[in-house]
């Protein structure tokens, strides 16, 4: 707590903040990500959903001024997809990268067409996770050739 105490200290006001959002049903799992991430970097403006996408799709400003959508995809892949078509037909500049425990059992073209930027294991390491985050955020895709 104290290194991260020091590093919120040392923040410059005037960095750029990434809003990323986070959707998924486990609160416990939520928070602890969103830890994670505000301490991979100063840049990161982390929010959470309470009820996976449904949320993000019920707000009225805050879809379009999301830069990057972290989804937890682990089965309901129907309901999910759907989801995420609406978030993108309403903020067509949000990024998404999918967190799953299943990346083979991925419906892969189906992400794809939906714009989907990225896809980590649940056991990614978080400097990968900053990776993912920066690579989608500066217009790429993650991991460029697994994914695709």
């Amino acid at each position: 707590l104290k290194a991260r105490h020091n590093k919120q200290s040392s923040m410059n006001p005037n960095t750029k903040k990434i809003l990323i959002g986070i959707a998924d049903r486990h609160k416990i799992y939520r928070r602890n990500l969103k830890e994670i991430i505000e301490f991979l970097g100063e840049e990161y403006k982390v929010i959470q959903t309470s009820d996976y996408l449904s949320d993000l799709l019920s707000s009225e400003t805050l879809p379009r001024s999301l830069s990057i959508l972290i989804a937890n995809l682990d089965g309901e892949y129907t309901k999910a997809l759907r989801t995420l078509s609406q978030l993108k037909a309403m903020a067509p500049s949000t990024r998404i990268i999918i967190i799953t425990s299943y990346e083979e059992e991925l419906p892969k073209r189906q992400l794809n067409e939906l714009g989907v930027h990225g896809c980590l294991s649940r056991n990614s390491d978080p400097n990968e996770l900053k990776r993912a985050i920066d690579t989608v955020y500066n217009n790429g895709f993650y991991p460029q050739a697994q994914f695709l």
